[in-house]
């Protein structure tokens, strides 16, 4: 019954709910994805204040350094756009690897999609070529490294997989089977193209399924790829 305009106006005084200093003055990502007993007559502060707590003692829980909040919840939320909850582990290992400046096949650059589209206000993981060319905080494909926030609510699940993620040297992933979530994962793009054509073998055996919108975990396996 508390109108969304109230929300907003609520959100943006972020010391009132104690939203943590690391989060930089924006609570995307902060909101704890759960469900909440709010007691009787809770007003919208006491009801955010609920949700950032939520976030800080799963943090704690987890043993993730204050310093290092933020950049957990930034990683863990684009495991969650991009990845399988099975896949959540590798999905942050490529997240590593891609913002690696020195890593010779992505020289800082993420390329995650799902990023870029937040950027633009847009959600879902496919993305044209001309929307990959508008210059906004959050295009990874034009400044490197994480991007200033997270990009939704992770869920534990994909907090808890930056936690320890798998080494490994992937730094590219293809669904390979939209109906199972079934992923690759490659190291270099030569590898990469090999799945991405798996993929599309899939889908021409597959015409309907891509019709449906069901599009778990993509990847970077649309059609105009990017490394």
């Amino acid at each position: 019954d508390i109108p969304v305009e109230d929300v907003r106006a609520a959100a943006a005084d972020t010391a009132s709910y104690g939203l943590p200093d690391e989060a930089g003055g924006n609570p995307e990502g902060w909101l704890g994805a759960q469900t909440y007993i709010v007691p009787p007559n809770s007003d919208t502060t006491g009801i955010l204040r609920l949700m950032v707590q939520e976030t800080v003692q799963t943090l704690e829980a987890l043993s993730i350094p204050p310093e290092e909040w933020q950049p957990s919840l930034i990683k863990a939320s684009i495991a969650q756009r991009e990845g399988m909850p099975q896949d959540f582990g590798k999905v942050v290992r490529v997240i590593i690897n891609r913002a690696e400046p020195t890593n010779p096949e992505t020289v800082g650059m993420l390329g995650m999609d799902s990023v870029n589209l937040y950027g633009l206000g847009l959600d879902g993981v496919l993305i044209t070529q001309e929307q990959k060319e508008v210059d906004t905080p959050y295009n990874t494909f034009m400044h490197p490294g994480l991007p200033p926030t997270p990009i939704c609510t992770p869920s534990v699940e994909a907090l808890t997989a930056t936690v320890n993620p798998p080494e490994g040297t992937w730094n590219y992933f293809v669904t390979v089977n939209l109906a199972t979530g079934e992923t690759r994962f490659a190291s270099t793009y030569e590898e990469f193209l090999g799945y991405r054509d798996e993929y599309r073998a899939w889908l021409q055996e597959n015409p309907d399924y891509h019709q449906t919108g069901e599009v778990p975990g993509m990847g970077e396996a649309d059609e105009e790829l990017s490394p």
